[in-house]
């Protein structure tokens, strides 16, 4: 060892690898858009509340609202959908249809539509009709 290689200094390298870690997921991204949305939203109904008239906020909330509802289980038995109109202003023909159809009884054509039904021949009682409708119920 005569040429000095004792003298000269020994290295180590350490090489670390590192791990890499698996996808974390994006749902987070996707709940904090939801988030953003719900309060562009937020702050856009208070804009509105705060830069209209009382009676252009009584035109929103009547666009808002529903034609016409119905809670009552009467006739089928079944909660009630709406549709358009006065249901007294339905022609007596197509509620006649309904029931021979299945979708209303008898004792629901005359609560729901005012129109009386005669339940031996499933005609309409005309007259009887006119003055249920007239007194509105």
């Amino acid at each position: 060892m005569a040429d000095g290689s004792l003298n000269k200094p020994t290295f180590i390298v350490r090489t670390v690898k590192k791990q890499v870690h698996g996808h974390h997921g994006g749902a987070w991204k996707v709940a904090y858009a939801d988030f953003v949305t719900a309060m562009m939203a937020f702050f856009l109904l208070l804009w509105l509340l705060n830069a209209v008239t009382e009676e252009q906020l009584h035109g929103v909330a009547d666009y808002f609202a529903p034609m016409s509802a119905s809670l009552s289980t009467k006739g089928t038995g079944k909660v009630g959908g709406g549709g358009y109109g006065n249901p007294f202003e339905r022609a007596p023909e197509k509620v006649r249809d309904d029931l021979l159809d299945g979708y209303v009884t008898i004792k629901g054509a005359r609560n729901d539509y005012g129109v009386v039904i005669d339940p031996a021949t499933k005609a309409i009682d005309r007259a009887a009709t006119a003055k249920l409708r007239a007194e509105g119920g």
